[in-house]
């Protein structure tokens, strides 16, 4: 499962590929992968996923 900082700063937890969005990849203090959506396109496939799930 991957962790996604969506632009208004909200963490959301789903399995998605990040692979296949606009995101930039960083590592947080615990060193687990934290990725930034860089777009409102990829925030609207995260969010759909999200509701699906």
């Amino acid at each position: 499962m991957a962790r996604y900082l969506l632009r208004n700063g909200s963490l959301i937890s789903i399995e998605v590929e990040p692979g296949l969005l606009d995101v930039l990849i960083y590592r947080d203090f615990s060193g687990e992968f934290v990725y930034a959506t860089l777009s409102e396109q990829a925030e609207f496939v995260l969010l759909k996923s999200w509701q699906v799930s």
